[in-house]
């Protein structure tokens, strides 16, 4: 194959510009969490209506470079592979309508937002390269912060959890919020086939009394 210097001139300009400007495509991964009521949903919401609107409007984020210098030519919302979508459009409603919060997060879901940027690099690379304009996708994943404190849960089988909450419900401040759930657990035949009708009465049993432990 001939050598060709143009070419060859070309392929240094686009490494040259990956390095400077960065990959002409990106994908950025945010996680959300944080407690039952932490702000969570609403701070999804928040942050896309700003961004979705930075490309008419740059003082919405003027603490964020590329949109105080307007190279925020577009800003859309995409597609989440793998996970449920974020229902954008109801939380846009809730807060538009009844002046309502949306709703809170109870299962994990992700919301992208694809970004449309002017990169910042000298004018020859760009023409050169025929590309002035870099995609990110950005991804906020919003899940339960409740979920957190199941994390030692990994380092445990079934029967070391059981063990370890039927001894906590024994303790003084526990025992009479637990009563039920025990109550509830001691007719509950372990031998039996799965009946999840047999057990849940136990698991409202568990939930009332983790709720009466938290308050």
């Amino acid at each position: 194959m001939a050598f060709d210097p143009l070419e060859e001139l070309l392929g240094t300009a686009r490494a040259l510009r990956a390095v400077l400007l960065g990959p002409p495509q990106q994908r950025v991964r945010l996680a959300l969490t944080g407690l039952s009521r932490a702000g969570k949903t609403v701070f999804a919401t928040a942050l896309s209506a700003n961004l979705l609107a930075a490309a008419r409007d740059p003082r919405r984020l003027s603490r964020l470079p590329a949109a105080a210098e307007g190279r925020i030519a577009a800003v859309r919302e995409a597609a989440s592979e793998g996970t449920r979508a974020f229902p954008l459009a109801d939380a846009f409603a809730a807060l538009a309508a009844a002046a309502a919060w949306p709703r809170p997060t109870t299962r994990l879901s992700a919301l992208a937002l694809e970004l449309e940027i002017e990169a910042t690099g000298t004018a020859w690379l760009e023409r050169e390269t025929g590309n002035t304009r870099r995609m990110v996708q950005l991804e906020l994943v919003d899940y339960p912060g409740e979920w957190l404190l199941d994390l030692p849960l990994l380092e445990m089988s079934f029967e070391e959890w059981s063990a370890r909450e039927l001894l906590r419900a024994e303790a003084p401040a526990r025992a009479p919020r637990a009563a039920a759930w025990r109550a509830a657990l001691g007719r509950l035949d372990p031998a039996a086939a799965a009946d999840p009708a047999a057990v849940a009465p136990v698991v409202a049993q568990f939930r009332n009394y983790l709720g009466a432990c938290r308050e």
